[in-house]
């Protein structure tokens, strides 16, 4: 039987890719704690067509700091 667990919740310091119910996923650190955020194919797919869109709002955000 496939591992069903998620990768676990440590803390990284680069991306990785793991799998979850028989699916493969990508955990990326976030913050100073490197806690993982975790996504599969359809949102990294969704989140590629939004890449313009994301940088703008993250220096948006950035320059209000």
């Amino acid at each position: 039987m496939p591992d069903e667990t998620p990768t676990p919740k440590k803390s990284l310091d680069r991306p990785e890719v793991g799998e979850y119910k028989g699916n493969p996923i990508l955990s990326i650190p976030v913050g100073k704690s490197g806690r993982p955020f975790s996504f599969g194919y359809q949102k990294a797919k969704a989140i590629l067509l939004s890449v313009e869109e994301i940088r703008a709002f993250v220096r948006s955000v950035e320059e209000k700091e």
